[in-house]
């Protein structure tokens, strides 16, 4: 009232109050009843006070602009800067849409984009691929990427803007983490890049020892599968020796199965002739275990260890499986990440798609066979 007084009695002061910054002042410090009355007075937002609401190839839903609409205090003013400004209106859809895309709200997103509720606009894009607020955090796209249970939401999202097929997204190593991912970008792109085919025919000791899977070191020759009971017996007090014969060193790949009860029922690896040391750490729970969920191999700087698995006498979970092999298969055997896939099962639809876009691959696999 004051403000309207003031300006009622002097031109200057009503001249001043009608500037884009007051308006963008009103808006930032969320102050509807002033931002609303200077809009409806005539005053328009700058396109430098529209970027400070929505910064050009940022994340929309990460913006000053998306925290007004996601307030249902501020519909009133939303409304009114929707009319005043094309970029703002158009949007909104992004804003909704980009928290979803996610494992969590994977099948919602999902279901959106296949009736039309949602499209991937270049907000969606943009917002997909910008970089992220902290860091050392990857950006939302490599974010999801990463994640398997969103092979179908990925491939959806792959196939509607091209931006999100750049073959930067499709490589050997994102096939050996995360196959399904792999197979959908594929489907998407249509077509393999020879660079790829390259990666995947070489050796391994050309990519790291984390894109080696349980699937294909428990093909190796001379490795050893180790399992509980699935699962396991409560009370147990389990302890074997482990040993390859010529091997300087081994490594130790678990099944991404693998579960305890967290720091009730644990599995250490003592070292021969002193149980009191052991290699790693004592492992329990679901994702902690070395070569399972993206975590790198535990290297054992000896031929042999003692296994030692115990738990108590509640809440039994479905135990463990590993595969233990000699570290000779890191570098100079010749296995290359193409064996490896064709040796996991759940590569099998990424496989099929590689081999029917390359001879190379086709000839390879033969030859393995």
């Amino acid at each position: 009232e004051l403000v309207a007084y003031l300006r009622s009695k002097s031109a200057e002061l009503d001249q001043a109050a009608r500037s884009p910054d007051i308006l963008i002042k009103s808006i930032i410090a969320e102050n509807p009843a002033v931002a609303e009355k200077l809009i409806e007075d005539g005053v328009v937002l700058d396109s430098g006070a529209v970027e400070m609401l929505l910064p050009p190839g940022k994340n929309a839903s990460l913006s000053k602009w998306a925290s007004l609409v996601r307030n249902p205090e501020m519909s009133g003013l939303v409304g009114k800067l929707k009319a005043l400004d094309a970029s703002l209106a158009g949007s909104i859809p992004a804003i909704r849409f980009l928290p979803l895309l996610n494992s969590e709200n994977r099948d919602e997103a999902l279901a959106n984009l296949r009736s039309g509720d949602s499209v991937v606009d270049d907000y969606v894009v943009e917002g997909l691929l910008a970089v992220a607020p902290n860091a050392g955090e990857k950006r939302p796209w490599a974010q999801l990427l990463d994640d398997e249970q969103c092979a179908e939401l990925i491939g959806a999202l792959a196939l509607a803007d091209e931006r999100l097929r750049a073959l930067e997204f499709l490589n050997a190593g994102r096939m050996a983490k995360a196959p399904k991912v792999a197979h959908k970008l594929l489907e998407a792109t249509g077509f393999l890049d020879e660079t790829i085919v390259e990666d995947l025919l070489k050796p391994m000791d050309g990519l790291s020892t984390e894109n080696v899977n349980f699937a294909a070191a428990a093909s190796l020759a001379g490795s050893i599968v180790l399992e509980s009971e699935h699962p396991y017996s409560e009370s147990s007090n389990d302890s074997k020796p482990v040993l390859i014969e010529g091997a300087s060193s081994l490594f130790v790949i678990f099944d991404e199965a693998s579960s305890t009860e967290t720091n009730y029922d644990t599995l250490k690896f003592a070292k021969s002739g002193n149980e009191s040391e052991w290699w790693g750490d004592i492992y329990s729970g679901s994702y902690e275990w070395p070569g399972a969920n993206g975590k790198p191999p535990l290297c054992i700087d000896d031929n042999s260890f003692q296994l030692i698995f115990t738990s108590d006498g509640s809440n039994q979970d479905w135990g463990y499986r590993m595969v233990v092999f000699d570290t000779k298969y890191q570098a100079g055997c010749g296995v290359t990440l193409w064996q490896n896939l064709l040796a996991d099962p759940a590569c099998c639809d990424l496989v099929k798609s590689l081999r029917a876009k390359s001879e190379a691959l086709m000839s390879a696999a033969e030859g393995s066979a």
